[in-house]
């Protein structure tokens, strides 16, 4: 497996993880910070997805 495809399951567990958090939280403060992570987080995985092309 190539570096790439390394860095690109992390991201996806990454943001799995972040996910299942959001799921579990119970506190509406803290669902919004999550929210706006798992967001930055796939948009930081989006503009190194287009740069790789």
């Amino acid at each position: 497996m190539s570096s790439l495809e390394d860095n690109k399951e992390v991201r996806e567990q990454k943001a799995v993880k972040m996910f299942r958090d959001i799921r579990n939280e119970k506190d509406p403060k803290k669902i919004k910070k999550l929210l706006n992570e798992l967001e930055e987080h796939l948009e930081l995985e989006d503009s190194q997805t287009e740069h790789t092309k």
